[in-house]
């Protein structure tokens, strides 16, 4: 089985993935992206 590689080339920063938040209008939708960007906050 091949390993995950995680990367940061994506070229999203938390401040875009914040407003992206906002615009959300699916709820579970909306707490991936939120949960992503806390992961990408620390």
């Amino acid at each position: 089985m091949k390993r995950l590689k995680i990367t940061d080339h994506h070229g999203w920063t938390p401040r875009k993935l914040r407003k992206q938040e906002r615009k959300i209008k699916n709820a579970q939708l909306r707490q991936r992206v939120m949960a992503v960007r806390l992961v990408m906050e620390g």
